[in-house]
């Protein structure tokens, strides 16, 4: 019985190589001047200012989320470090969050191919970082 086709041996991909957090943090680094953290931090803020939350409570319901933590869990059994939230506003924050994440990943992929186009202005690569909303970057791009 044969496994399946080994891949060729050309190089793999950037995500597959450096792992995609680090391919993902060296694209944002180099064009959005962004480290991990950097993005995480202004994550955290942006769902403090949209939520109308103490930066605070984000940051904690946030650590207890990416600790595997259920919504449910955190409602009940967590409420001293989310104050008190609950389980409606966990999980509009879970939901902004992923979306938040996604869309930075989207804006270094983004970013990258405009980049290689050799069409990526400053202006435009401002108004890219700048966006908040998916529909916004897909207009952009």
């Amino acid at each position: 019985m044969t496994g399946p086709p080994r891949p060729s041996a050309a190089a793999p991909p950037p995500c597959k190589a450096l792992g995609c957090a680090e391919a993902l943090d060296a694209l944002r680094s180099s064009f959005c001047g962004l480290t991990a953290a950097e993005a995480a931090a202004r994550t955290l803020s942006l769902l403090a200012e949209e939520s109308g939350l103490a930066s605070t409570q984000v940051a904690q319901t946030v650590a207890l989320l990416e600790e595997g933590a259920s919504v449910p869990f955190i409602a009940r059994y967590r409420k001293e470090r989310t104050g008190e939230l609950d389980e409606v506003q966990i999980r509009t924050l879970a939901e902004r969050l992923d979306y938040f994440r996604d869309l930075e990943e989207r804006k270094a992929t983004v970013l990258s191919t405009i980049a290689e186009q050799g069409k990526l202005t400053e202006a435009l690569q401002s108004r890219i970082e700048r966006t908040r909303q998916k529909t916004e970057l897909a207009d952009l791009y």
